[in-house]
């Protein structure tokens, strides 16, 4: 019974960190990404913003990681693929959103 419950703790932790880190990601990683999506296709848009949301979520695991050391290497997996996943469905659905042309480089 105790480690049901703990497992169940751990379960909602991850998603209260993925939750932060993706806050935290979508808000340092909009303007660019805004910027540089708007002068390219959909589908390069598509993947840059995959490309770019990855890396943003990697280094913000690592630091987490760094600050906590006792949290092992599949749950800093599990925050990544997580994290990155919702960082670039958010990303993708904000930029669907913005005017395109308005954006577009000189």
């Amino acid at each position: 019974m105790v480690e049901r419950i703990r497992k169940w703790w751990l379960v909602i932790l991850i998603k209260f960190r993925v939750r932060r880190i993706a806050a935290i990601a979508i808000s340092e990683s909009w303007p660019k990404v805004r910027i540089k999506a708007a002068g390219l296709p959909a589908t390069r848009a598509s993947e840059y913003v995959g490309r770019h949301a990855v890396a943003i979520v990697h280094k913000q695991v690592e630091m987490f990681v760094r600050d906590h050391p006792t949290v092992d290497g599949s749950t800093a997996n599990l925050l990544i693929v997580q994290a990155s996943e919702r960082v670039n469905r958010q990303l993708l659905r904000k930029l669907a959103q913005e005017p395109r042309t308005r954006f577009r480089a000189a």
